[in-house]
């Protein structure tokens, strides 16, 4: 696991920040010692992957690490927080997260766009046993779920098995594009 960044006290954070979702970020300043930043100002910029950063002592934040911080009280330690919108720069609903669970809360990827992969997430063509294959990966291990006539019993087998390891993380097919 990558190691984060220890916040600053929550005594700290409230003495510098406002939560506002009015704000893009989710964050105002209330007070700055830089004469560029003015209290009421969105605090943070929104990096080139959409995560909103935040400059503290010369130190970066995540600004969703510091708001789940100051919504809940609890300081996340190394734990991940997960954006439930699945937008990065969505800083409205954040959990706290396993790495499992945060990578369960995703769209099915795209860079793969052969005539055996599925649009489904979890489910590919076997050109050998010439039916579709599902597969889920749990905690980096991969497991296989069945061949199936038709793509979408292989999805609807994903989609069960992706219920059962992530419950509210998991991001299920769209049964109803065929």
């Amino acid at each position: 696991m990558m190691r984060t960044l220890p916040l600053p006290s929550l005594e700290f954070l409230e003495q510098a920040f406002l939560t506002d979702d009015t704000s893009p970020s989710g964050l105002r300043w209330k007070k700055s010692k830089s004469t560029r930043i003015k209290p009421g100002d969105v605090a943070g910029t929104k990096s080139s992957r959409g995560y909103w950063n935040v400059y503290i002592n010369d130190r970066r934040y995540k600004v969703h690490r510091i708001l789940y911080y100051m919504r809940t009280g609890v300081d996340p330690g190394q734990n991940l927080i997960d954006h439930a919108p699945r937008d990065p720069s969505d800083n409205a609903v954040l959990r706290i997260a396993s790495s499992s669970q945060n990578g369960a809360n995703r769209q099915k990827s795209l860079y793969k766009q052969k005539r055996t992969h599925s649009q489904h997430k979890g489910v590919t063509w076997h050109k050998q046993h010439k039916k579709w294959m599902a597969q889920i990966i749990v905690n980096a291990k991969k497991s296989h779920l069945g061949y199936f006539q038709t793509e979408l019993e292989a999805a609807s087998a994903y989609n069960a098995a992706a219920l059962k390891a992530w419950g509210e993380f998991a991001v299920l097919n769209d049964l109803d594009l065929a």
